[in-house]
């Protein structure tokens, strides 16, 4: 009988050390902003701005059906940081996103501003701050377009 009571309280000790090692040094799990199950493809199109004469133009829409490069958009994503403070000021951004789900679609706006890239996410509130060198990467992969250096002038 105390046998058992000593592997009660072990395993106790053990759980509990694992729960404070989980909270203290792993920390906070992180909000994801977008939901990675589920999702069919993700849809690149690449916007071309002339802010001084307000005019843009979208390009053909890229469509990503490759599993492994979906979820490396969703990992950039959701790894961003959240500034409920920060709005985009004008739309579009050097890319739109568009993830595609079976029954729905999340669009997003990405770009540089303020010193930073930024994404905005339909549905979320703010601006998520995310590591711009792997999503241009990613972009350049797809597209084959540099951001910010786009080739092609739509007028």
């Amino acid at each position: 009988m105390k046998k058992i009571y000593i592997g009660v309280v072990f395993l106790l000790l053990v759980i509990g050390s694992l729960t404070l090692i989980r909270l203290f040094v792993l920390g906070e799990e992180k909000e994801s902003f977008i939901e990675s199950r589920g999702i069919t493809k993700v849809g690149i199109i690449s916007v071309w701005s002339d802010l001084d004469n307000k005019q843009y133009a979208l390009k053909e829409e890229i469509e990503v059906m490759d599993k492994e490069t979906i979820d490396k958009f969703i990992e950039i994503i959701n790894n961003g940081t959240l500034s409920k403070g920060l709005l985009m000021d004008r739309l579009p951004h050097e890319y739109e996103l568009k993830i595609y789900y079976k029954d729905r679609i999340i669009r997003c706006s990405y770009g540089y501003e303020e010193s930073q890239y930024n994404m905005q996410i339909q549905g979320v509130s703010g601006v998520i701050t995310i590591d711009h060198r792997i999503m241009d990467e990613l972009i350049i992969g797809v597209t084959g377009e540099v951001n910010r250096q786009k080739n092609v002038n739509p007028y």
